[in-house]
């Protein structure tokens, strides 16, 4: 596994390990935090995704040439969904993507071996809320969590505002 270069300046910086949900429009946004976490100096990153979705991490990644990749098996037994789907793009329906979330799921054990494998050690773990089991692994591993939610704040302002007042309950 490549992790991020232990270079005089990863030792200063702190090291963030990124992991989204596998989906475009989840990958994309921790991509573009890279870039300005990495042109400001800020941080150190490694970033989880699995083998299927590496190349397209790669090529958002370009110009990143000091972040680590570490690509994790996506689980040959997810059996609830077709076989070498490994985003959430390639469902054939929306009604697959409970399925698919449970088989994200199994890669647990691999996130915490890589995490605890990690030189440096990471600082913090930042994924993605829909993976709300890796708050469980970064306790067992002892690295602090961030969820990261890419939707806008207008949109979550406004469905809290539809569950905790609906407007229109008779329909």
């Amino acid at each position: 596994m490549a992790f991020a270069s232990s270079s005089t300046e990863s030792h200063v910086l702190p090291h963030i390990a990124i992991f989204p949900f596998m989906a475009k429009g989840h990958t994309i946004p921790l991509i573009q935090l890279v870039h300005h976490l990495r042109r400001r100096r800020l941080a150190t990153v490694t970033f989880f995704t699995t083998h299927g979705n590496a190349a397209f991490v790669r090529e958002g990644l370009s110009g990143a040439d000091d972040t680590a990749v570490v690509e994790l098996a996506f689980p040959a037994d997810a059996s609830a969904i077709p076989p070498g789907v490994e985003s959430a793009e390639g469902l054939t329906s929306m009604a697959s993507l409970a399925a698919f979330a449970d088989a994200v799921s199994l890669l647990q054990p691999q996130l915490e071996a890589s995490l605890a494998a990690m030189e440096p050690p990471a600082s913090l773990l930042l994924a993605d809320a829909f993976l709300y089991w890796t708050n469980a692994s970064a306790a067992t591993v002892g690295v602090p969590k961030v969820s990261f939610l890419g939707i806008s704040a207008f949109a979550q302002v406004m469905r809290e505002l539809r569950i905790s007042h609906d407007p229109l309950p008779a329909l």
